[in-house]
Order: C-alpha cells, then structure tokens, then sequence
C-alpha cells in the first residue's frame, strides 16, 4: 500500500511538474521580445528658445519591445545616454548635459517603460534625473519586410523634470514644451 501511495505522489509531482513546465513554454512562445534595427530608427526632439524653435536628436539609445504571439505590442522599454542628445550646436550641448539641465555626469540614462494592453496605447512612465513621471504615448504599428515599426509622438514639461535652473526656470528664454518623436524598427 505504501508503494502505490508513494507512486501516486511521484505521478502528481511528475503531472505538476509537466505541467508547470507547459505553461512557461506557452507564455515565453506568446510574449517574446523583439531586437532594436538601429538604422533604419531614430529618436528626435525639440524645443523654443528665446522663441525660436531648435531640434535635435539622441545619438545613443537602446530600446526593446515585446509582442504577443499575435503581434501585437504589449511592452517598450527604451534608455536613452543623456550625453548623446545632439542639437548640432556645441555651446547648447555643453549646457544641455550640464548640471544645471540633464546633469549627465551624475544621471546618465533617460528611460521610458511602459505596456500595452490594445497594441495602440502604451501607458508607461518616464524618468529624466532623479525624477519619474507616469507619461503615456499613442504608437502606431507598422509591418513591412518582416520589420515592425513603431512611430510615437508626445510631449512633457522641462520644469516637472528639474531641468533647467537659475536663469533656464525663465520660460520665455527656454520653453517649458520638449516635443519629440521615435520611430523604432525591431525584428521579432
């Protein structure tokens, strides 16, 4: 009696075990992570001063994106070097990564993380210095030559950041808007 009690539990713990095994393999085959095509992506932003609209672009970043089985986006995670932004303007980027803006010394990474639950709509959080704020984006998905594209467009407040002190907290010499914009290629 004691054998076929001990080999019931062996053929429970053996199903459990099977079973358990199953599910994770469903779950990594429905949700798998997509790799960045660098070249054929961007990440471009853009601001006023003194009333003047400037542009520029970050040079340095890596993002990932998961999608369903179906194809559909559930998650972006994206980090961006802050010393990487570019304006095509030496005296701008030096003050850009100073301190008194980015402080890229001592907060080197940009990062946005959010997901997704209709593949359109990502509600994610966004973290510039020490500061994290929720910031959510509308994305639109593209398909081509087995490459998903994802364009987004969105704004926020330089000043909820901490970026910009002293003569910068002056909205009419530096906008409190930075637009910008990412279109990002991945393979899945």
């Amino acid at each position: 009696m004691i054998n076929n009690r001990s080999s019931g539990v062996r053929r429970v713990k053996q199903s459990l075990l099977a079973l358990t095994l199953g599910l994770g393999m469903l779950i990594s085959a429905a949700a798998s992570a997509a790799e960045l095509v660098r070249e054929n992506s961007e990440i471009r932003f853009s601001g006023t001063q003194m009333g003047r609209v400037f542009e520029g672009q970050a040079d340095t970043y890596t993002a990932t994106a998961d999608f369903s089985a179906a194809g559909q986006l559930t998650a972006l995670q994206l980090q961006i070097r802050a010393d990487s932004l570019d304006t095509q303007n030496a005296e701008r980027d030096q003050v850009l990564h100073g301190d008194e803006w980015l402080d890229a010394a001592v907060f080197p990474e940009m990062r946005f993380e959010g997901q997704s639950a209709d593949g359109e709509f990502i509600r994610g959080f966004l973290t510039i210095r020490d500061k994290t704020l929720p910031l959510d984006l509308a994305v639109n998905t593209d398909t081509e030559n087995r490459l998903v594209s994802l364009s987004a467009e969105g704004e926020f407040d330089r000043l909820a950041f901490g970026l910009g002190s002293g003569e910068w907290l002056d909205t009419a010499v530096v906008g409190a808007a930075v637009k910008f914009s990412a279109r990002l290629s991945f393979a899945p």
